[in-house]
């Protein structure tokens, strides 16, 4: 005869009999943590690999920058006063970047072992406990992640405000560089103040030759004639001073293209990064919360510990690809 509970039994006695019997029950909540931050880490890999899908343009930049400096030699304009700033400003862009990506190709070279043993484990008969400990392993190495990938975050955030200022300061540069070329600017008033000097030349001359030459011997014609000869190269000397004025500001002028490409190259998109800081987040407080009761996150469940397989051996996969092109000097 099938027995029955007493009807009066608290139900908080009836909840604690149901749950001493039951079986662990899926965490599908800390499966969807742990898959939201393998994204991220693979979606930061792939960015480092690609610089940020070629966003960063360091090398295109650097020939903008090298072709601006070459084109200024000689250039006597207030536009150049801005050089110095930006070969400052883009090399500690550049620095900056190099630091965040040593920080992640640092723990893509290490977590390449992990996704190697993960892969070999696949393949053999593991007892609970030796897969217990390839699985405390992977979460370590994930751990790891979290907190590297994690750390160069605010250093991407400093290269987004440097390449921010370095656009500024080349849009400054572009702004100068026009102004000194356009009338009235640094070369237009160069040669006006030439002229102007040798107008006055051109005066005290005259004066000279009418005081000496008018009052001798020689006469008032040969004053009048020889004023008449200076007042002729003096002339000529203006259409010349402006004839090169024309020729410089036509030989610089495709700076100011080079210029413009370069705040161009300068200007990035924000890298957007304040989703994956919350899925590394997410996970790293869990492994936290699981670490203070002597635990790994998601330990004792093997189903999701599959499903995130395929995760981790696409991590190590990008990982090895980000190692190669670092490798290879790019």
């Amino acid at each position: 005869m099938r027995a029955y509970l007493p009807l009066s039994l608290p139900l908080c006695i009836i909840i604690v009999l149901g749950s001493a019997t039951a079986t662990p029950s899926p965490t599908p909540d800390d499966l969807t943590i742990f898959k939201n931050a393998l994204t991220s880490l693979s979606r930061s890999v792939i960015n480092y690999e690609s610089d940020f899908n070629n966003n960063l343009k360091f090398r295109d930049l650097q020939r903008s920058i090298d072709a601006v400096d070459n084109g200024l030699l000689g250039f006597r304009g207030t536009a150049k006063k801005h050089l110095d700033k930006v070969r400052s400003v883009n090399s500690d862009a550049y620095l900056t970047y190099g630091r965040s990506s040593g920080l992640a190709l640092e723990w893509c070279v290490a977590f390449q072992s992990t996704s190697g043993i993960l892969a070999a484990s696949s393949k053999g008969n593991l007892s609970p406990n030796e897969r217990d400990a390839i699985w405390k392993i992977v979460v370590s190495a994930v751990g790891q992640g979290l907190d590297k990938i994690g750390n160069t975050i605010p250093i991407l955030n400093t290269v987004k405000q440097r390449r921010d200022q370095l656009h500024q300061e080349l849009e400054e540069m572009h702004v100068d560089f026009g102004r000194d070329l356009n009338p009235g600017g640094y070369y237009d008033q160069e040669t006006a103040n030439a002229i102007r000097q040798d107008g006055e030349l051109l005066r005290q001359l005259s004066s000279d030759i009418q005081s000496k030459f008018k009052s001798s011997g020689i006469g008032s014609n040969f004053a009048t004639d020889a004023k008449s000869c200076l007042d002729t190269t003096f002339a000529g000397i203006k259409t010349h001073r402006k004839d090169e004025l024309s020729k410089t500001i036509a030989g610089y002028h495709p700076i100011g293209t080079q210029i413009k490409t370069a705040a161009e190259i300068a200007s990035i998109p924000d890298f957007d990064l304040e989703g994956d800081k919350a899925d590394f987040d997410a996970l790293k407080k869990r492994m936290k919360q699981e670490e203070l009761k002597n635990k790994v996150i998601l330990q004792d469940d093997s189903d999701s510990q599959a499903a995130l397989s395929g995760l981790l051996q696409s991590l190590g996969d990008q990982c090895k690809k980000f190692q190669i092109k670092k490798e290879s000097g790019h």
